[in-house]
This record gives C-alpha cells, structure tokens and sequence, in this order.
C-alpha cells in the first residue's frame, strides 16, 4: 500500500492525516509554508507524487531547528535542505514580484533519483519545455553536482532545453554537463526562457 505525505506526518505526530490535511492548509494560508509540486510527466512509471514543503522564512525553520548563530550551519545535518529552501524561497519571491506565477516543480523517482527545481516555459513556437536545476550547498564546485542531472536528461528528451547547478560558492561558468550557477547575484531570468 502505497503511504500519501499526509500518512507520514500524521504518523510521525500522532495525529490523523485529516488533521494533518488541515494544519498544512492553515500553514499554507498563513504563508509558514509553500508547496512544491512534483513534475507526474511520465518521463518514468515510477515517480513520486507527493509533494515538497518549504519554510517561507528560513529563519524560522532554524529556529524551530535550534538554530541560533550563524556557525552552527556550517556543520548541520539540515544544512543542504536550508540552503535548497532559501534557493526555492528566493527564486519564487523573483517570480511574484514580477507579477508572474511561479511554474515550479521538482521530480522524483521511487528509487530517489530527484532533481531539485524545474521551470516549466512554453517555446516561441508554442512547445512546453523544462529547464532542470539541482540545487547544491557545497561551496566548492564539484562535477559529481551534475551526477542526477546526467542520468535524468535521456527521460527528459526534446522538453529539456536547459540544466545546471546552483551551488552555494562562487563564480558561475558553462561546464560540458551544463551550467554552473551562485547562488550569489541569482536572476530567475538565468533559469527560464531557451
């Protein structure tokens, strides 16, 4: 039987999942939390369809983590998934701030191969394209960042237009396996558009 998100934290706090349905809506409401969707494209029969939460205010998620000064992150456990929020968060505010509805996903297999963030765009001759990103808190850059977006690109066929590596260093440049972007200075033009 296959569990639903809403299964998982409910069992995880001791709560049904129809109170856990409704906390996560009233966190949603309140903007504590965003949702990512995941990409169903049947790129593969075995992609997960739950999706992603992310803290609207990162500083909240450390805090709630006992995260207090700044040198703690450097070591923690948590450390790629908050840089991967603060991304997503910097990402979408971009987006809405342009007046424009962030077309966001991220895709998963059931045997874990994920990529962090697509941005779905239509092409100027009206084809729906897909630009893959994985998202990396390392700040020194390292080739093997690329290693889900290799083998997910054959699943993506003629929709992938663009891929890359945002990364917590610096210094962006074009490498064989795609783009290698900072964090630092991030446009969300760089991830859209062919």
């Amino acid at each position: 039987m296959r569990r639903t998100y809403r299964a998982n934290i409910a069992n995880g706090t001791g709560i049904s999942a129809t109170t856990a349905t409704r906390w996560l809506s009233v966190l949603e409401q309140s903007y504590i939390v965003h949702r990512l969707g995941p990409d169903c494209k049947s790129f593969s029969k075995r992609v997960t369809k739950s999706p992603k939460f992310y803290f609207t205010d990162t500083g909240l998620a450390c805090y709630l983590l006992g995260i207090r000064e700044s040198g703690q992150l450097e070591y923690h456990l948590m450390r790629g998934s908050l840089f991967e929020n603060l991304v997503l968060n910097r990402l979408r505010t971009s987006k809405l701030n342009s007046g424009e509805s962030p077309d966001f996903s991220f895709w998963r297999d059931k045997n874990g191969l994920e990529i962090d963030l697509l941005v779905n765009f239509v092409s100027s001759d009206g084809r729906p394209l897909i630009n893959a990103w994985e998202i990396k808190s390392g700040e020194t850059a390292s080739m093997s960042y690329f290693d889900n977006l290799v083998r997910w690109s054959p699943l993506a066929k003629d929709q992938l237009c663009k891929k890359g590596v945002i990364y917590a260093g610096e210094g962006s440049r074009h490498t064989e396996k795609g783009e290698l972007l900072s964090y630092r200075g991030l446009d969300i033009r760089a991830l859209q558009g062919e």
